[in-house]
């Protein structure tokens, strides 16, 4: 298995659209990498950074 992980800095003014990401880019990365042997394709998001009560740092 591989595993491709993509972090982008939060920060003000800066979000992340996980719906739109997962509908549009992830189906696209399957349609394109399926052909090869792709079997899967999954997002996840981070929920908090260290301390369970901050923030996450990153947007995934």
């Amino acid at each position: 298995m591989i595993k491709v992980t993509v972090l982008y800095p939060k920060g003000e003014g800066k979000n992340f659209d996980h719906v739109y990401w997962s509908t549009t880019h992830l189906k696209l990365v399957q349609n394109l990498l399926g052909p090869m042997g792709l079997v899967n394709g999954e997002m996840e998001k981070g929920v908090s950074g260290t301390d369970p009560n901050s923030p996450h740092p990153l947007l995934l």
